[in-house]
């Protein structure tokens, strides 16, 4: 810039119109030269963006990081909430267990205490003669073998037995 001006002014104090013309081009293209450079810096100054960019890295490391650890967080969390949730269902299907078998033995013991009473109300119908068949007609006359009365004494005893586990409480 500096040289075109001393050409503009060599060439007014030479009273040349061709050296002040040259020398006014030449200090045109240094000027435009020198905005040139100073948009192409203005332009392509990075220095503040990259300052945002690096805070905007550290901030995005920083919910990363936060993010991360809550999420390690909520898998502990669920762990912890699937081992509850298998001992309590363990423990539910152990009282099941439990009460099933219970049920189990009071329809044993029912069902025991309910033969016993039949049979004690079948004994005492045979003994009152109410369950005797009455033959309609009679076609021959069967034969009783002697051990039959003793078959029949050891029935009334078993009844007798019978009645007695019934009428305990």
């Amino acid at each position: 810039m500096a040289l075109g001006t001393a050409v503009v002014l060599y060439g007014v104090a030479q009273n040349d119109l061709a050296r002040s013309l040259g020398g006014a081009c030449l200090s045109m293209i240094a000027l435009t030269l020198i905005a040139l450079v100073s948009i192409r810096k203005w332009t392509t100054d990075t220095h503040a963006e990259r300052g945002r960019l690096a805070e905007a890295m550290r901030e995005a490391d920083t919910e990363r990081g936060r993010s991360v650890a809550v999420q390690a967080a909520m898998e502990v969390e669920r762990a912890r909430i699937r081992r509850d949730a298998a001992a309590e269902l363990e423990r539910m299907e152990a009282r099941l267990r439990a009460e099933r078998q219970a049920i189990r033995d009071q329809l044993e013991e029912e069902r025991a205490r309910m033969a016993c009473e039949s049979l004690g109300i079948a004994f005492r119908m045979i003994k009152a003669g109410l369950l005797e068949d009455r033959p309609a007609e009679e076609h021959g006359k069967v034969i009783g073998f002697p051990g039959a009365a003793r078959a029949r004494e050891e029935a009334d005893c078993d009844a007798a037995a019978c009645d007695r586990e019934v009428s305990r409480p």
